[in-house]
């Protein structure tokens, strides 16, 4: 399957890179052009299209190294990325400031077995269309109202109420601001979920914009426990960084409800993938097959099958233009329990020494327990397959230097009328330009926070505040025992 995808794109995939770099040439650019991977680190043209299939879902795998970057620059190495964007929210677990990666990808129902970011995709976002089932159900479908129509409040021939409408009834959104002035009609917006989810259900306008909220929450609050809770995490270790056009403005309510006590909102959350892309560090991989018993194996066979795909890899580094001295190597290992249909990745030592073997295993019965909450020491433990990892930091890492702000006084706000709950209705909560709130200011919600690419929501009982580097960071109240 693999080497049937890079046939079929390398074409295409050639044709668009060589037009590309002709381009920059004729711009007179004099950087060097690298193109995102799957598995969260660029390359140049030249290796890209030598296996393009490496670029499959490429533009997740940006978001989420933006994520990681960002948070454990700031202290957060544990944190789930979430990107809730207009068609669909992308999640993903990042551990000790690094992205998950898996062997085990797939591409619409074709699987394949190259590297990539570990990130889960539901079918929720801003446009994300809202309706009422024939049991008298309210749900929110996996469909888009996409962009050209688009929802009901776009006012360009679009009818459809979606999770972007209700947010705009509730008082979240903006529609002065919205979309860099994009002409929004709230009226079109209430009269929709007026007609296909209020009245179909006896309830008002607002009522059924909030129900709208909380089944949408409900679907991507599952997603985050099962990269965290099912995988043997517990959430209240982890940080939220959620990200996207639309992803601060629900990322409180849904650290509520994954029982996460903190939310990190970075200080560009709608272009965190482009921050990402940026961050990425030059990097290529190899994977080698070794499907033999922990028993059989020895240190020597893996020495000798990792050395062939340590090579290629140094090639392709040295392609790249980099230089030996400056690159770092990792290596990484799929094992399971003789028997088992699944496998677990654990890292081993990099200096591939007489003990790799012994320590694997147990490094995979420390992994398979807190995946699985049990491991068996006696049992009979296989090798599947060697990675190796060959990566040089990006240049660009003074991105996420400190960014610290002046200014001691308390900023200037508006009020905005907002309903966060069918009991209390419309209540006036104050509004926050963001790039007037210097570091170490507090909010105690209800509040919102605004800002060119997307609006950050601090729900009643949370607390804000800014960090060195510009992020707001949100204490989520987390009850203990909930949801683990």
């Amino acid at each position: 399957v693999v080497s049937g995808f890079d046939g079929y794109v390398t074409p295409a995939v050639t044709h668009y890179l060589e037009q590309l770099e002709q381009s920059l040439e004729r711009a007179k650019a004099n950087a060097p052009l690298h193109i995102m991977q799957s598995h969260g680190g660029v390359g140049g043209v030249d290796n890209v299209v030598e296996r393009p299939v490496g670029t499959v879902l490429s533009g997740l795998a940006a978001g989420v190294i933006g994520a990681a970057s960002v948070g454990a620059t700031a202290g957060h190495r544990n944190c789930i990325s979430l990107d809730m964007g207009g068609t669909s929210t992308d999640v993903a677990l990042i551990r000790d400031g690094h992205a998950l990666i898996t062997s085990v990808g797939s591409f619409e129902d074709y699987p394949l077995n190259v590297p990539m970011v570990d990130v889960r995709t539901i079918g929720a976002g801003g446009s994300s269309i809202a309706f009422v089932d024939e049991g008298g159900a309210l749900k929110v479908c996996p469909q888009s109202a996409g962009a050209m129509r688009g929802p009901a409040c776009y006012g360009r021939g679009g009818t459809l109420h979606t999770v972007t409408d209700a947010s705009l009834v509730l008082g979240y959104l903006n529609p002065e601001t919205f979309a860099g002035g994009l002409q929004i009609d709230v009226d079109k917006s209430r009269a929709a979920i007026q007609e296909h989810v209020a009245d179909p259900l006896g309830l008002d306008v607002a009522e059924a914009a909030l129900g709208i909220h909380t089944i949408v929450n409900a679907n991507m609050a599952q997603t985050l426990r099962l990269v965290s809770i099912k995988r043997g995490h517990d959430p209240r270790d982890f940080t939220l960084i959620p990200f996207g056009g639309a992803g601060p403005l629900q990322g409180g309510r849904l650290a509520e409800q994954a029982s996460i006590a903190k939310v990190l909102v970075p200080p560009t959350p709608g272009v965190l993938s482009a921050m990402g892309l940026m961050l990425a560090p030059i990097q290529h991989e190899g994977l080698a097959s070794y499907e033999v018993p922990a028993a059989e194996a020895t240190p020597q066979q893996i020495r000798d099958l990792i050395a062939p795909l340590d090579d290629d890899c140094g090639r392709r580094m040295g392609r790249d233009g980099v230089a030996a001295e400056d690159v770092s190597r990792r290596y990484f290992a799929e094992m399971r329990y003789v028997g088992q249909s699944h496998q677990l990745e654990v890292e081993i030592d990099a200096a591939l020494g007489d003990d790799l073997i012994d320590e694997a295993i147990q490094a995979f019965h420390v992994a398979h327990h807190q995946a699985y909450s049990h491991s068996d020491p006696t049992a009979a433990v296989e090798f599947v397959a060697l990675r190796t990892v060959h990566r040089k930091p990006s240049d660009e890492r003074s991105l996420l230097d400190k960014q610290r702000r002046t200014g001691d006084g308390q900023p200037a706000t508006t009020h905005r009328s907002v309903c966060l709950s069918a009991v209390d209705g419309y209540i006036d909560v104050p509004v926050y330009e963001r790039a007037t709130l210097p570091v170490g200011f507090r909010i105690v919600g209800p509040a919102i926070v605004e800002q060119s690419d997307t609006t950050t929501m601090i729900y009643d009982n949370h607390a804000a505040c800014v960090d060195d580097f510009g992020n707001i960071i949100i204490d989520v109240p987390v009850e203990h025992g909930g949801a683990v």
